[in-house]
């Protein structure tokens, strides 16, 4: 996950899970072959939409 921007997340809300575990190392977790990852990301700008839908 290296070159990942983070000047927009608050890395005291967004977390990495593995296996459905939460990993300690945040973005700088490993990543393996065969494990299952989700990530939750808080943006710093709570009132500003993160990601918008496209307009149809």
């Amino acid at each position: 996950m290296s070159g990942f921007p983070l000047r927009d997340m608050d890395e005291t809300k967004s977390k990495i899970y593995a296996n459905g575990a939460e990993t300690t190392e945040f973005i700088h977790t490993l990543v393996q072959d065969g494990t299952h990852y989700k990530a939750e990301f808080v943006t710093k700008n709570a009132g500003a939409p993160t990601f918008t839908p496209p307009k149809s």
